[in-house]
């Protein structure tokens, strides 16, 4: 996974902008993926969830807030400096049932979490190499359910998709990340032979209009077709997210 780490540690404006931007208003994406979760029987009660790759843990802050399923919330991410942002912020907003930890997520010390009941992850699978390291990692945990966006694709075929933004400099000249689609149908193969045969999704189809601000980069804006349905584009490539919810 060392091919996506710098992509991860830099941080820039830009990456700031994405991290903070949704403190005070918070994106469809995590709205709609709170929705979607609240529409599964989630088990009431003493329930942790674990964020991986929480960056300053915006979405986790919103979920605690947003669904009093959720009693108390960790999360994730290797960037320290996002973590020590992250944790100031939610203390300062009175979310104190959440603690941010740098850390790798694919060599987590489960000594540090205690029990996990659920796991979320949003905007992570795609951008990784693959996909299997992060579902053995987050199996591994054992919780009770799973839920996660992804850039999916309904039948049986895989996109790798690299990805070089030479509108940024990183020290080589560009920056590279990975954009990778997946096969829902073979993801849900892969969690029923890790022991998870529940495997639902749902299409994010956005319901507000996002303008084109970067002509020459990345950032993502909407374009409506005939029947006035929201296609997102980054970019050139359209993105086709996914919420899924896995369970034992």
């Amino acid at each position: 996974m060392q091919e996506a780490l710098k992509e991860w540690l830099v941080l820039d404006k830009e990456n700031m902008k994405f991290h903070m931007g949704q403190y005070d208003n918070p994106y469809r994406s995590t709205v709609k993926f709170s929705e979607f979760l609240k529409g599964k029987n989630v088990r009431r009660g003493n329930c942790r969830i674990l964020d991986l790759g929480c960056g300053a843990g915006a979405v986790l802050g919103y979920l605690l807030a947003s669904d009093k399923r959720f009693l108390w919330g960790y999360g994730i991410d290797i960037n320290q400096n996002l973590v020590d942002i992250g944790n100031k912020i939610l203390q300062e907003r009175g979310i104190y049932n959440c603690k941010l930890v740098e850390g790798d997520f694919f060599h987590i010390d489960k000594s540090v979490f205690g029990k996990i009941d659920g796991v979320v992850s949003l905007q992570t699978f795609n951008i990784l190499p693959d996909y299997t390291e992060i579902v053995r990692c987050m199996c591994e945990l054992n919780p009770e359910w799973m839920g996660f966006s992804m850039l999916g694709f309904e039948g049986l075929i895989d996109y790798k998709i690299k990805l070089f933004d030479y509108t940024k400099d990183k020290g080589n000249g560009c920056s590279e990340v990975f954009y990778n689609i997946y096969s829902l149908p073979r993801m849900k193969e892969f969690f029923a032979c890790m022991g998870y045969s529940k495997f639902e999704y749902a299409e994010f189809v956005i319901d507000v209009d996002l303008p084109r601000t970067n002509r020459m980069g990345r950032g993502t804006y909407t374009v409506k077709t005939e029947q006035g349905k929201r296609i997102q584009i980054s970019g050139g490539m359209m993105m086709p997210w996914y919420f899924v919810y896995v369970e034992k």
